[in-house]
């Protein structure tokens, strides 16, 4: 199993390439931005039980440019949105924005989407709410043309261009991967099997669900007639929604035991939400998921190279 992080990268977060530098320093596999442009007053978040979106939300720096600065300072670990939403970003400048940071960190992109939460913040951007996951499977498409045609055109429901180039193309043939996040819904991962290369289900989800949606998936793949095996990756967000403290993180983080039997179910990689708001707060996260990774390693007989020895961070 892979092993990525995940964190809010705010004007009062660890800056992005501190991140970038301490992920890939400890020998994990990714790191993961989230995106929203801006929070109307009145947001009201669906995870939180609160009623409220969390403050960090109203602070979001732009994913595209903080995986940027991540690339620009790395060199192995892979970058990823988790999740852009394509239905707010026209798609000639949305595939602009993706091939550009493809080409910029040498193909380590992944690219995470979503249909969205927030309908406040839609609107405000011109998308109807109702007909949000029509508009982001659309501008997919309309982004793919543009990244795999010389001269691309489109004409569309909610977007239309004329044959026009467009540079650099995406060092990842045809594009980066594309993981679409959502529920274990029979809409959502037909979604998956027909435009993605995987799916982002936000953890937890009971295991049975695990196992029944991949072999959904490698169905509706086989109807399809496509010969790509779906990846299935795990968002645990357990600093950005649960709002643990530093000092519980680590009893919040899954048992390898449990991550063993998703592993075995079909989960291919989990992304772990760690604290950022300081520099403590992001070595202590990072390490207990190190601790977590090396367990399950150990468990399941792999090998990885030594990962750098945890900086104290009392």
């Amino acid at each position: 199993m892979q092993f990525g992080v995940h964190a809010f990268v705010t004007d009062t977060s660890v800056d992005p390439v501190t991140i970038g530098r301490e992920v890939e320093s400890r020998g994990l596999d990714s790191v993961w931005f989230g995106e929203h442009s801006h929070m109307p007053v009145g947001s009201v978040h669906p995870a939180t039980g609160r009623g409220e979106a969390p403050t960090a939300y109203r602070h979001f720096v732009d994913p595209f440019l903080a995986l940027a600065s991540v690339a620009a300072t790395t060199t192995k670990i892979r970058i990823g949105t988790s999740v852009a939403l394509p239905a707010e970003h026209h798609p000639i400048h949305f595939a602009k924005s993706v091939a550009s940071l493809d080409h910029l960190s040498r193909g380590r992109l992944d690219l995470g989407v979503g249909y969205g939460w927030n309908t406040l913040e839609m609107r405000n951007l011109g998308v109807d709410p109702k007909r949000r996951r029509a508009r982001a499977l659309e501008h997919l498409r309309a982004a793919k043309e543009l990244w795999t045609r010389e001269i691309a055109q489109f004409d569309g429901e909610f977007a239309s261009f004329s044959p026009s180039w467009s540079w650099p193309k995406p060092v990842q043939a045809p594009h980066p991967p594309i993981f679409i996040g959502g529920p274990p819904a029979p809409w959502l991962l037909e979604d998956v099997a027909a435009n993605a290369n995987g799916w982002m289900p936000v953890l937890p989800v009971p295991l049975e669900e695990i196992r029944r949606s991949r072999l959904r998936l490698s169905k509706t793949r086989r109807d399809l007639g496509d010969e790509a095996a779906k990846k299935v990756i795990g968002l645990e967000l357990i600093a950005a929604i649960r709002g643990v403290t530093p000092a519980a993180f680590s009893a919040a983080l899954p048992k390898p035991v449990a991550l063993e039997a998703f592993a075995r179910a079909g989960l291919d990689a989990l992304v772990v939400s760690v604290p950022a708001k300081t520099r403590c707060d992001l070595l202590r996260g990072l390490d207990a998921v190190v601790v977590l990774r090396d367990a399950v390693d150990l468990a399941s007989g792999e090998l990885r190279s030594p990962s750098r020895t945890p900086v104290p961070t009392t």
